[in-house]
């Protein structure tokens, strides 16, 4: 592909080039990024900073080229320079918007960068038949890197499609991932209800302290419990309160009394707790739950005056 045909192919200009950087800024401030529900999605989001501005960077230095004097090297700089400062202000923008400031996000954005950079020597400045470098290869590597959490979802959401209506099992260490507080979650393979292993929760002495299944298959519709198992290794009862929402509750101020609440008591050894879903789909007040979008399943204690284990198996729908 030579010099001229690629500028033709990507039909630069300032048209094109200001499109780009408007809908990147829209993506940017006005779509809220945790409000994304499914994790792939939430992965997809950040990665795709790389070809956002792998894009902004190559058309930019497209327009440079043809409008400017100076080499190659002090050009590429510049660039480099001026993405830093735009991402700098950007997240600082953000974390007085309700966002965090993200030095991932700055990360990635200067990945990009760099992607377009080099797209724009292969095919402007090295003619047919353009050969990777070792530097070529590098940036490879830290784009793959930076896939690897989406390929990670994707292939964990594909895991779980297929185990449905089990929900966790607890069989792999992929699975922790679908967890809100994962830190707090170990594979036990000494312990298991179902299958080889459990998941241990280590319950601290916050407030509320706890797991929260958020990345699982959403509709439950057409079945009729939800179950799962607790262990107990203390001859102490432990008391747990377990809570089911819909995404329709996240958007209305999580009030207590728009979601299911329900405690139980977990005695030593295995406990099998069983929730009817007709009673979860009528806990909300004044509606009733949309089964058909779950966003997430709460299992924590309060108040604890020293910290605790239990584990956690076979969580799943029964029709």
């Amino acid at each position: 592909m030579n010099r001229r045909h690629f500028l033709r192919v990507l039909g630069t200009g300032n048209i094109v080039l200001a499109v780009v950087i408007g809908v990147t800024l829209v993506l940017l401030f006005l779509v809220p990024s945790n409000g994304l529900q499914e994790r792939s999605v939430r992965e997809f989001w950040n990665f795709g900073h790389i070809p956002c501005f792998a894009v902004i960077s190559l058309l930019i230095s497209l327009r440079w080229k043809s409008s400017s004097r100076g080499g190659s090297l002090l050009r590429s700089a510049l660039l480099v320079l001026g993405i830093t400062s735009a991402s700098l202000l950007i997240e600082l923008i953000q974390s007085h918007l309700g966002r965090t400031f993200d030095y991932g996000d700055i990360e990635k954005n200067l990945i990009g960068c760099l992607v377009g950079i080099s797209i724009r020597d292969w095919f402007m400045e090295r003619g047919t038949a353009p050969r990777p470098t070792v530097l070529h290869l590098g940036l490879a590597l830290l784009v793959l890197i930076e896939a690897a959490p989406l390929a990670g979802a994707l292939a964990d959401e594909f895991h779980a499609s297929r185990r449905f209506p089990v929900l966790a099992d607890f069989e792999t260490s992929a699975e922790l991932t679908r967890w809100e507080g994962s830190e707090r979650i170990t594979l036990d393979c000494d312990h298991a209800q179902h299958g080889k292993c459990s998941g241990r929760i280590r319950f601290t002495t916050e407030l509320y302290s706890g797991v929260g299944l958020r990345y699982l298959p959403r509709d439950w519709r057409g079945y009729k419990e939800l179950r799962f198992g607790i262990l107990n290794p203390s001859d102490t009862p432990a008391t747990l309160t377990c809570r089911i929402h819909d995404r329709r509750h996240e958007s209305t101020g999580l009030q207590y009394d728009d979601r299911f609440n329900r405690t139980v008591v977990a005695q030593h050894g295995w406990n099998e707790f069983v929730f009817p879903l007709e009673q979860v789909a009528q806990a909300p007040m004044n509606r009733t739950m949309d089964m058909a979008h779950i966003a997430e399943f709460q299992v924590f204690m309060t108040k604890l005056a020293q910290e605790r284990e239990l584990c956690m198996d076979f969580v799943r729908l029964v029709r």
